[in-house]
Parts: C-alpha cells; structure tokens; sequence
C-alpha cells in the first residue's frame, strides 16, 4: 500500500484514539507532525502544540521548532493567496441572465435545475 493512500488511515486512527485519550503527549505530538506534514489546519497544529506545551513543558524544543515553522507556514499561505480581484462585465452582456451552469429554479414548473446546455 503506498504511504499517501495510508496519511488519511493515520490519521483518522490518531483521531480516535485522541478521542479516547486527550492527553498522550506522543500521540498528540504524532498528530501535529502529520498535520504540518500534510499541511492541513496548520491553526489547529498550533492548537495541538500548545496543548502539548501544556501538558509536557520539556517537550519545549519540538514544539519551538514546530510552532516557527507552522507560523511561516501560514504567512506563506497568507502571501500566495495575493490580493482580490474584481472582476469587471463588459456592458455588451448587461442584459444577458442566464449561462451555462447556472442553479436556477424553473419559472413554469418550479424545479431546480442547471443549464448544461444552449440552444441558438
């Protein structure tokens, strides 16, 4: 079995058995190193983190080191996002309403429907 089908099996088991025992400073250590590996809920990573700071207080080094990375994780999540765009409409197309997959209630019969398709 390849290891990137087995990453959600880990990490549904860890959940469970956190579920079962909140306060397994190994286990919730294993979870957050899943998670930053995975790249997932890094704020929860920090969640994770502190819990075990609190737990665990000479666990200190690897939770440092996780926290720095984690923190500039999400800055780098922050600065690949950029700024909103706005798009614009051309005023040719101003009295157009409908177009291809658009969720619409039909007006006669009163089902939703998609539009998949146009006829000329």
């Amino acid at each position: 079995e390849s290891t990137d089908q087995s990453y959600p099996l880990l990490r549904d088991s860890l959940d469970l058995y956190l579920a079962m025992y909140p306060d397994n400073v190994q286990h919730l250590m294993l979870q957050a190193r899943l998670y930053f590996h995975l790249g997932i809920w890094p704020e929860k990573v920090l969640d994770i983190l502190q819990h075990i700071q609190a737990l665990d207080p000479s666990q200190q080094g690897a939770v440092g080191y996780l926290v720095q990375h984690t923190l500039e994780h999400i800055e780098r999540r922050k600065d690949e996002a950029g700024p909103d765009v706005k798009l614009h409409s051309d005023e040719k197309h101003k009295d157009i309403f409908f177009s291809i997959g658009l969720v619409m209630k039909h007006k006669r019969y009163g089902y939703n429907c998609v539009i998949y398709g146009w006829d000329p």
